[in-house]
């Protein structure tokens, strides 16, 4: 309980705990003696809760980056006011939350993923950071991204050759290729010169 004594007709109270009722009781104080102390008047409110920062707008794609590949992407959004950090995640199904490697050097604030999965769905969140006293954490803004699919190339046929070569046909043979489905053969009359 605290105690005040003030000259005015209202009074700023400071230092009082969020999400509590508080019990004010005024007196109006006499001098003692022409005058003597009034009765209680009392009355209740409760504190609000502390505010939450505003979720951060603007997310997307980082323009300034290169486009989603099979393994990484990268995102930025705008700075939210009184913010005092973010944390910025990607998820997709059957993976953890990972962790994006945030740059809030500069407007817009960025966010790096890498060591994703190749043709995934992956949903990004962003909380702003609150400072826990005056503003909480912010709901998280979403943005899904897809990583494009993993693509290899081949690797060209070796030991080609020919064989078996009369005058209205030819085999011709190739080492296999690791990974091949089948093979397109193309032939063709060579010109002379």
């Amino acid at each position: 309980m605290a105690t005040e004594n003030t000259t005015d007709t209202s009074l700023s109270l400071t230092g009082l705990v969020d999400e509590t009722t508080y019990t004010v009781t005024v007196v109006a104080k006499g001098d003692g003696v022409n005058t003597l102390d009034s009765e209680a008047a009392t009355s209740t409110f409760t504190t609000t809760a502390v505010p939450a920062l505003d979720a951060p707008v603007n997310l997307a794609l980082d323009a300034s980056a290169d486009p989603p590949s099979e393994s990484s992407f990268s995102v930025s959004w705008d700075p939210v006011a009184d913010a005092t950090g973010y944390t910025a995640t990607a998820s997709a199904d059957g993976e953890g939350d990972l962790p994006g490697a945030i740059d809030d050097s500069g407007t817009p604030i960025k966010a790096s993923f890498s060591s994703l999965s190749a043709d995934t769905e992956y949903t990004v969140s962003v909380v702003a950071l609150g400072d826990g006293t005056d503003h909480l954490d912010s709901t998280a803004a979403t943005l899904t991204v897809s990583t494009t699919v993993h693509v290899e190339t081949l690797d060209a046929p070796t030991g080609l050759a020919s064989s078996n070569v009369t005058y209205n046909s030819a085999d011709v043979s190739w080492d296999a290729v690791e990974g091949a489905e089948s093979y397109d053969v193309t032939y063709e009359v060579t010109p002379e010169g």
